[in-house]
């Protein structure tokens, strides 16, 4: 509400990203991405694209692409549930 409103909040989210199935892009083949490989442009989903995700786990991985047209992949490493939870994840961006 208020001056806390999202819609006057001078940045605002920009990122969209889908999740991929792990029958088809495995965590493994993700640790073994490098930053010139085009899969990692070919795996987001433009017509499922999406804001935000729930009920992250260790292992999924997610396709994103942000306002400037980068390309990357995410995977989740670790959840910590409760009120002051946390996700810790590694990230890989198309060069």
């Amino acid at each position: 509400t208020g001056e806390n409103d999202p819609v006057n909040w001078e940045v605002q989210d920009t990122t969209w990203f889908n999740q991929i199935d792990s029958t088809v892009f495995t965590p493994e083949a993700f640790d073994a991405l490098t930053e010139n490989d085009q899969i990692i442009v070919n795996l987001f989903d433009e017509a499922n694209k999406k804001r935000k995700a729930k009920l992250l786990q260790p292992g999924d991985i997610y396709a994103f692409q942000t306002e400037d047209n980068y390309n990357g992949l995410f995977k989740v490493v670790s959840v910590t549930q409760g009120a002051t939870g946390s996700v810790e994840f590694t990230y890989i961006i198309k060069k």
